[in-house]
């Protein structure tokens, strides 16, 4: 579809020492109409106890992929919707029998209590601001490849000779900027396990989202433009030294900064920043629907 446009892929590889590519992220961001989505998949660090290790390649990725101009901006907020799939490898900390039985009696909710990702994210420690859908359904590893579901439950038996502790380690999460949200299609949040090949279930969803027209600039548009001033713009919670703040937005003419401001007392005063917008884009109503990063 000519609707889609500006395609860019690249990757980022977090295996041993950061050069191996089984763990790893793969990006893929294009423009539909005037939306910008990116989508992320990954692979992060595996077994039980390194959450941490986890946490840590999944910033390795947001701040290595670039897919932009803005190198200095993490991967996360380029666009207006960011999806990330994958095996991420987050475990639920409970004991392997329990969880079982929890499993069997379909208490999600109980389960949802040890899992890492959901902790890690109240925590402010990874996938900061990212959104998931309800998880009701069984977790996804670790089960006998090849083993179809129980007929009568519906689930897949778990693998009894590694016992590990079954866990979610299989997501969908997504993250959009204001008044620019995705709508997960009710239900659609769940795993496959009649799909029985690997020792993983796969997981899917379904988005809808609303979809922006361009701002169409006709060849002999105006040399009317509009002017957008920022101003009063304060940061709290800053270390030391120099600060600024960069603003860029696809209808406007090039990037700004503001001057370096020095923290003082935890708190930063910027000066006043003024935008201009490209040649005939002249639709005050228009740009209030638009976001500058």
């Amino acid at each position: 579809s000519k609707s889609i446009h500006s395609v860019v892929a690249s990757h980022e590889e977090t295996g041993l020492g950061g050069l191996y590519s089984n763990k790893g992220g793969l990006a893929l961001s294009f423009w539909i109409g005037d939306n910008a989505i990116c989508f992320v998949s990954s692979h992060l660090a595996a077994h039980q106890c390194n959450v941490s290790r986890r946490n840590l390649d999944s910033a390795h990725i947001i701040e290595g992929i670039c897919l932009t101009t803005d190198s200095q901006r993490p991967l996360t907020n380029q666009f207006q919707h960011v999806i990330w799939v994958g095996d991420l490898n987050y475990r639920l900390d409970i004991e392997r029998k329990e969880c079982l039985e929890l499993i069997q009696n379909h208490h999600w909710e109980k389960l949802q209590e040890y899992d890492q990702l959901l902790k890690v994210q109240a925590d402010g420690e990874a996938f900061c601001n990212f959104r998931e859908g309800p998880l009701n359904f069984a977790p996804t590893y670790q089960h006998i490849p090849g083993e179809p579901p129980d007929p009568e439950t519906g689930l897949r038996g778990y693998d009894e000779r590694k016992a590990r502790v079954p866990s979610w380690t299989d997501r969908v999460l997504w993250r959009s900027f204001p008044d620019a949200e995705l709508e997960l299609e009710a239900g659609s949040y769940s795993s496959s396990p009649q799909i029985c090949s690997s020792d993983h279930s796969p997981v899917g969803a379904i988005f809808r989202m609303s979809v922006m027209r361009p701002y169409h600039i006709f060849e002999n548009a105006s040399e009317r433009r509009i002017y957008i001033r920022l101003s009063r713009l304060t940061a709290t919670g800053l270390g030391g030294g120099d600060h600024h703040i960069s603003f860029r937005a696809q209808y406007c003419e090039e990037d700004k900064h503001t001057s370096n401001a020095t923290c003082k007392d935890g708190k930063v005063t910027f000066h006043t920043v003024v935008l201009t917008t490209k040649r005939g884009v002249c639709s005050r109503k228009w740009i209030q629907t638009r976001h500058i990063l």
